[in-house]
């Protein structure tokens, strides 16, 4: 939850990639991790047929080697994203062939928010180069001033 309230975060904050945990823990304990939010997700969904141990590293191999740059908050985030029905819904049992497919979708939304964040930060920077830039900035006049200035000492030179 706390990775939905704060999606900015969740995307640029510094929480570790899967391949950065691969390296920390082994690919075992980020199975491991792995599965137990598909354990969250099978009990949350109150379908019949649940996913099997195997389907479930089966899907936490393809989210490994698919997405090795997605940060732990981001993996967070598609699962609450993928229960709260933004990323389509399940009919009968926890498909891990949706789960990928939701995979694409959560993706495409992603790189969105991450270019609308960019866009902010960029705006933000232009306002505050702006505002030093009336701070710290010469008129048009003054610039001309100073130079001729400059050109005069060096001819006196």
């Amino acid at each position: 939850m706390s990775c939905a309230r704060n999606i900015e975060r969740s995307l640029l904050g510094n929480a570790p990639t899967l391949r950065q945990l691969e390296y920390a823990y082994e690919i075992k304990a980020v199975r491991v991790w792995f599965a137990a939010q598909l354990e969250n997700l099978n009990k949350f969904t109150g379908v019949s047929n649940k996913m099997s141990v195997e389907q479930m590293q089966m899907l936490a191999d393809i989210f490994i080697v698919k997405v090795p740059y997605l940060k732990a908050s981001e993996i967070l985030l598609f699962f609450y994203k993928f229960k709260s029905g933004d990323l389509g819904e399940l009919y009968g049992s926890v498909d891990p062939l949706k789960l990928s497919t939701s995979l694409n979708e959560f993706l495409k939304w992603r790189s969105f928010e991450l270019d609308k964040v960019y866009q902010r930060q960029r705006e933000e920077k232009r306002r505050i180069d702006i505002e030093n830039s009336k701070i710290n900035g010469i008129t048009r006049e003054e610039y001309e001033e100073k130079k001729a200035k400059t050109d005069k000492q060096k001819t006196s030179e």
